[in-house]
């Protein structure tokens, strides 16, 4: 998943999610399941995946976002003001080359304020590659 959404609520089951919502939903959680690693998830909630391209694809992602949030908005917004103290975290995932000392990843405004009017912040994870940049 180059691409996701990091939905959270103090439910304490997931709220289903709309059906337009739903196609996208990659893994739910509850409060109180076993975590993969260790402990007990805290919140419950959603992972929805947003885009196909692949990891190096930072443009498509963008685009992919872009369009699934403006797409989404009205059931999203309907959909989080149900939920008790929702958070949600817009994830892009992008490489970067060993051989750059500075590198740069542009997120348009058109993204950030679709994110922004849907209350989600946005986190940018990059990976290391061992690929030089040609």
């Amino acid at each position: 998943m180059s691409a996701i959404i990091i939905l959270q609520s103090a439910d304490y089951k997931a709220v289903p999610l709309p059906k337009s919502l739903a196609v996208h939903a990659e893994f739910t959680w509850n409060h109180g399941e076993p975590r993969r690693r260790s402990g007990v998830y805290e919140s419950s909630g959603h992972t929805l995946s947003l885009s196909k391209a692949d990891i190096d694809a930072f443009a498509q992602q963008v685009e992919d976002v872009t369009a699934f949030l403006s797409h989404h908005a009205d059931v999203w917004r309907t959909y989080v003001q149900a939920l008790r103290h929702p958070s949600a975290e817009l994830v892009l995932t992008s490489f970067i080359s060993p051989q750059g000392a500075a590198q740069e990843l542009t997120l348009p405004v058109k993204l950030i304020a679709a994110a922004g009017n849907l209350g989600m912040s946005i986190s940018l994870r990059t990976f290391l590659t061992g690929e030089s940049e040609a």
